[in-house]
């Protein structure tokens, strides 16, 4: 009997610890976030390589964002800067549309599916005529995707009429994050953007919609970073403007 107390009390004091363990690190975590983006966010926009956290940080400050296309093996769940960014975004009606790797679509859209719809229903989301579905979207490729998991951010046609999109890769195969990331000339996400339509394959009414939206993606819109930078990080665009004088 003394025994059992004994384990009793040794596994209430390692639970403790863990709780005590896991405040420390969300606290670190928000310090780390907070020092991140007391920074201008576009600081990082025009680097060639940049990391997850890095990332995460321009996600949620691209100023007309509209659709995130993620074509990957798989869907992991955010953490760090880019949790922080799908709250943002999805607060201001962002879509995100995942499209993995038929083999892992039913692990995927089973696990991933309701986590990302609770965070939509966890932010103070401001209705831009769209229900909760429609801000997460996870559909199968056609094929496996054999290649490094790539992110698509497109925006909405600005005061100057210009809709565009950038293309991050990732460094890592057969995962759904990684830990960095490399921002695409336009003539290489016009290639990985080809490569993403032949994998593509029409299941149902709902991916009716979500290819005709990614196939109205027009080359054109694959935009020198200078010109994506000024239309959307205007800190970043004043410095490029005094670059060119």
């Amino acid at each position: 009997m003394n025994y059992i107390k004994v384990f009793y009390c040794i596994g209430t004091f390692f639970s403790a610890l863990a709780f005590v363990y896991s405040l420390a690190r969300l606290k670190k975590r928000k310090s780390s976030l907070a020092k991140i983006t007391s920074n201008d966010p576009s600081v990082y926009f025009l680097k060639k390589t940049i990391s997850r956290d890095e990332l995460g940080v321009i996600e949620a400050s691209i100023k007309n964002l509209s659709d995130i296309f993620v074509p990957c093996e798989r869907v992991d769940k955010p953490k760090g800067t880019l949790l922080e960014a799908v709250e943002s975004n999805m607060n201001r009606g962002v879509r995100y549309t995942f499209l993995v790797s038929p083999d892992n679509y039913y692990v995927s859209e089973g696990t991933y599916y309701q986590y990302f719809l609770a965070v939509a229903k966890s932010v103070s989301w401001k209705s831009k005529n769209l229900c909760f579905d429609d801000l997460i979207r996870i559909r199968p490729l056609r094929k496996e995707w054999q290649f490094y998991p790539h992110i698509f951010y497109k925006t909405e046609e600005d005061s100057n009429g210009l809709e565009a999109t950038i293309v991050y890769r990732g460094n890592e195969k057969g995962v759904g994050l990684c830990k960095n990331y490399t921002l695409l000339d336009p003539d290489d996400a016009i290639m990985s953007y080809h490569y993403l339509m032949e994998s593509a394959v029409i299941w149902s009414d709902k991916d009716k919609e979500i290819f005709k939206l990614i196939f109205s993606v027009e080359e054109n819109e694959f935009v020198e970073h200078e010109i994506f930078a000024k239309n959307n990080f205007p800190r970043l665009a004043v410095g490029l403007e005094r670059r060119a004088i």
